[in-house]
């Protein structure tokens, strides 16, 4: 199960890293004509399929083992919901943009810290 668990870390840690990256830098390119609004980069769908992954990795890796009494750090499970809830709501707030990005950052470094305290407790 930690195997399967750390595996879900990794991808999230890449998933939430990459969101964050790709909502910091989409103003910049879109506002320098380096990508268009029709690129599949600035597209809801790409959006909607990183929110869903996002999701689906939170809930594996935080709170099913939360349920289980499993989670390592009650710490990590709180610093991904609030991540989690500021990348869904960004589009109902003012600076939407700076928003999902501290939200990305926040679910990364929570998924960072359960893949190494999953690992620390292995060695």
């Amino acid at each position: 199960m930690k195997q399967i668990v750390g595996n879900v870390d990794v991808l999230g840690t890449a998933t939430s890293g990459l969101c964050a990256v790709h909502c910091a830098l989409m103003p910049f390119l879109l506002s320098a004509g380096i990508i268009s609004n029709n690129s599949w980069f600035s597209r809801p769908e790409f959006e909607l399929v990183v929110l869903i992954l996002t999701s689906i990795f939170v809930y594996f890796s935080f709170v099913k083992p939360y349920r289980a009494g499993a989670l390592m750090s009650s710490w990590s499970l709180y610093l991904a919901l609030t991540g989690l809830l500021l990348v869904l709501a960004h589009h109902f707030v003012p600076f939407g943009h700076v928003i999902v990005v501290f939200g990305g950052v926040m679910i990364a470094i929570a998924h960072i810290n359960q893949y190494l305290r999953n690992h620390k407790s292995q060695a």
